[in-house]
């Protein structure tokens, strides 16, 4: 087995809800998201929102996402120009102090949301 890959051999997934409001419109909304703990912070969000996007797209259906209570796909789908249909979500980020890193790549900062 690759150590590049978990045990299963994926490097996440995507949780989606179909929807169709009417009988021709169909929507594709993101309502969950996990990238496997070997593969943060390499950027997969943002690659496995890209990949639902062209999906989505290529089969015509309308992408949308659904309520969003984790910061960090907020920020994913953002960078796609999701926009929030009203409210906001404070988050507070900190940096991270006495943490022994034991040579092993770690977080610099947390990110907190209510």
């Amino acid at each position: 087995m690759d150590d590049s890959t978990s045990a299963s051999g994926k490097l996440g997934f995507m949780l989606l809800r179909h929807t169709s409001e009417d009988s021709s419109t169909l929507f594709s909304a993101l309502i969950g998201m996990l990238v496997d703990e070997k593969h943060r912070g390499k950027g997969l969000s943002n690659t496995f929102v890209a990949i639902w996007l062209r999906l989505s797209i290529d089969l015509g259906v309308f992408p949308r996402a659904e309520n969003i209570r984790k910061p960090l796909i907020s920020a994913a789908l953002d960078k796609f120009g999701f926009q929030p249909r009203k409210g906001s979500v404070e988050v507070e980020v900190s940096p991270i102090s006495n943490v022994d890193h034991h040579g092993k790549w770690e977080a610099d900062i947390a990110l907190y949301s209510p």
